[in-house]
């Protein structure tokens, strides 16, 4: 008998065995147990050691390999950052991949064991920054009853923050780079830091914004610069057609997004002495005229085929570090420029023109050409649109105070939120009085989705670039929520009956509704993580991938 079976496993040498299977990660996490949940009687771990093992079809494979065949591996895993692990563990045991096909509808299994004193028996990690299921549903029920009690219906703020775009600057992802091979050319934008992992390319852009897309329970649209093109042939920037950002396209259709658009009147070598649309060589400005005409019919362009309108954008860093002693001169280029770029009309619903001011930059501390008060004045009398870049105003401005007082007039208001810490320094945007204070001047005149327009625009290289994204995004979509959640009625009822100490107290207390309640609820409902979870998938995407392009 112990002979048949020894004449059994020397045949295996000879085999090659398909296995067919779901195969996954078995993620191991080792700690020490020293105390229990005051949620429930679980143990609580806090974790000291991990390790990545085959698991599933593919432990099965290992098995079959040490009995002496040759397993070949038949599975669907998904094409994420897990399934990068997974196919490391099976090079380092020198398995083939050929058999495995990776697919963007599912993701890769991971199962995770815990053990705690060497038992298998954890159900909460000191680690892992989520919350139980059951208390996010709790919570969200009593956050229903407490909003109730003020008369605000949670579900249709919900249904509504889903109709309300925000749209994501792509510039974040490689410190406003571009495609062009700029380096060595001076930037009219100072970004510091230098986090390793910068997307190189458009197809790592574009992965790196669908990782930051994966935590963000928002309606999203992406903001493009015109120097993130990619022509099948070199092209100047004032050359660009439509078919030179098809890939931006075709990509924002797979994945149901608008794109808004900006000409990008920098880093240059036809930027002269910092300057474009008004500078005084009339090749220089001839040139940048060219791109703003050409940016306008991108921009038409690509609303039309998305059937979401296009902001198209327009900002210059045109100005001087000392004293002007002509402004008036700057100024009437710059509206020469304008007008002749504007020249041809598109559809409203294609396209709608914006432009942008600023206070100061740096080399254009005592003069900028396009300021507020002139583009303002401007946008005015050309009957289009203004945008409100919460950096670029001096810092004891109330940019909130400016939607009541310049909605009326213009076409529509874009903004382009950042966090400027003492100057327009463009620090990754966090929930601070300052968002709170204008989306709530927005919600409060219910302007949202009626030629008011949410954009992020900072970019920040100390940090990893996609976590500042999410970052970002997510305190967008946290401020959002919690001012569609606010009782605002009963605010403006208690001004209306001149009761001034009910209004502000309420104004304060409504400041300590559970709103989180409500977003914890909606990211379990999406899938987008709760609370700071997201932090470890981000751990993964930068070591499987981000930190492999350095």
């Amino acid at each position: 008998m112990i002979m048949e079976y020894k004449k059994i496993f020397n045949q295996f040498n000879d085999l090659n065995i398909l296995i067919i299977g779901d195969i996954m990660i078995d993620s191991y996490m080792w700690g020490k147990v020293e105390r229990i949940s005051p949620e429930a009687p679980v143990p609580i771990a806090t974790i000291s050691k991990t390790e990545d093992r085959l698991g599933g079809a593919a432990n099965v494979a290992l098995n079959i390999r040490a009995m002496g065949a040759n397993p070949i591996l038949c599975s669907v895993v998904g094409s994420d950052p897990k399934s990068k692990t997974l196919i490391s563990l099976m090079k380092k045991l020198n398995m083939v991949k050929e058999g495995i096909l990776f697919s963007k509808e599912r993701e890769t299994t991971v199962k995770t064991r815990i053990l705690g004193n060497k038992i298998q028996s954890i159900k909460s990690l000191e680690r892992g920054f989520t919350m139980n299921t059951e208390i996010i549903l709790s919570n969200y029920e009593n956050a229903k009853k407490v909003y109730a009690q003020y008369g605000v219906d949670v579900d249709k703020a919900i249904e509504k923050f889903k109709t309300i775009p925000i749209s994501v600057h792509n510039w974040q992802g490689d410190d406003v780079s571009g495609f062009e091979g700029s380096e060595g050319i001076y930037s009219e934008n100072v970004v510091t830091g230098n986090y390793p992992g910068r997307a190189r390319n458009g197809d790592e852009m574009r992965q790196d914004l669908e990782q930051a897309f994966k935590f963000s329970p928002c309606k999203h649209k992406l903001n493009l610069h015109s120097m993130y093109a990619e022509p099948k042939e070199k092209r100047e920037r004032n050359e660009y057609v439509t078919e030179d950002y098809r890939t931006w396209i075709d990509w924002a259709k797979k994945n149901n997004l608008g794109i808004d658009f900006n000409v990008s009147y920098f880093t240059h070598p036809m930027m002269k002495d910092g300057c474009s649309l008004a500078s005084d060589d009339e090749n220089v400005r001839e040139y940048w005229i060219q791109a703003g005409i050409g940016g306008r019919k991108i921009a038409n362009d690509i609303g039309e085929e998305l059937g979401q309108v296009c902001i198209n954008n327009t900002w210059i860093p045109d100005g001087t570090k000392d004293l002007s002693a002509d402004r008036g001169a700057w100024r009437k280029r710059l509206e020469d420029s304008l007008d002749r770029i504007l020249e041809t009309p598109y559809d409203k619903k294609n396209m709608r023109d914006v432009v942008e001011g600023k206070v100061f930059g740096i080399g254009t501390e005592s003069f900028v050409v396009g300021s507020h008060d002139f583009l303002l004045a401007y946008a005015i009398k050309n009957g289009i649109g203004i945008t409100f870049d919460t950096g670029h105003y001096h810092p004891t401005e109330d940019v909130a105070d400016k939607v009541t007082a310049i909605y009326p007039f213009v076409e529509s208001i874009n903004t382009h939120l950042t966090r400027g810490v003492r100057w327009d320094s463009d620090h990754c945007l966090i929930q601070n009085d300052d968002l709170r204070n204008i989306l709530l001047e927005i919600k409060r005149q219910d302007l949202f989705n009626k030629n008011v327009d949410l954009g992020l625009d900072y970019f920040d290289a100390t940090i990893n670039r996609v976590s500042s994204w999410i970052i970002g995004i997510r305190a967008a979509g946290k401020t959002l929520l919690d001012v569609l959640l606010e009782p605002s009625h009963l605010l403006k009822e208690a001004e209306k009956n001149h009761k001034l100490t009910q209004r502000l107290a309420l104004m304060d207390e409504f400041k300590s509704l559970p709103a989180s309640a409500v977003w914890d609820y909606l990211c379990m409902k999406e899938g987008k993580g709760v609370g700071s979870s997201w932090l470890k998938d981000m751990e993964v995407y930068e070591q499987e991938v981000q930190l492999k392009r350095d």
